[in-house]
């Protein structure tokens, strides 16, 4: 026999089910890709450090008001619950917009985040029939806070887009 504990469960009912978190969107580390739309705004690169460290944070600036970063394609999932998310610093706001929904905002959710002091989220704002969307915000260190929109979505194209706020 093998040391240490080893549990088991004799039907497949009662076995727990693995379920691994998966990115489904590309270059999520590389704002500066044509991947991400920019709307009266720029992207400088590597342009400070991440929450992990590293020197890869990429600084989204805007050129004038109503300044969007968003997914160009969309991306398809599937119904089930998902999470939309971002770390995000203050810099030239202290606050920005997530909105996560299907084209022309048809369903989905949005909520403002404030990047200062103890961090806040808005009320969330729901499109469409959507409903049951759940915002936070977590400090994790060095002025960065993990923003994030989750709810059960219906299969179809969703977005994801951060607006800076208007200063």
């Amino acid at each position: 026999l093998f040391p240490g504990v080893h549990a088991s469960q004799a039907s497949e009912a009662s076995r727990p089910l693995l379920d691994a978190s998966v990115n489904l969107l590309t270059r999520t580390e590389e704002f500066d890709n044509a991947y991400w739309g920019k709307i009266n705004g720029a992207v400088t690169a590597n342009a400070t450090t991440a929450p992990d460290g590293t020197t890869t944070a990429d600084r989204f600036t805007a050129t004038s008001n109503d300044a969007y970063l968003y997914v160009n394609a969309g991306t398809a999932i599937g119904a089930a619950s998902h999470v939309c998310a971002v770390f995000a610093k203050a810099d030239t706001t202290s606050s920005f917009r997530l909105d996560f929904a299907t084209i022309g905002f048809a369903l989905g959710a949005s909520c403002t985040f404030t990047l200062t002091g103890a961090g806040a989220a808005s009320a969330v704002t729901h499109y469409g029939t959507s409903s049951g969307f759940i915002a936070r915000i977590t400090s994790v260190g060095a002025g960065w806070y993990l923003c994030s929109l989750s709810g059960v979505t219906p299969a179809s194209t969703w977005y994801h887009e951060d607006q800076l706020a208007n200063s």
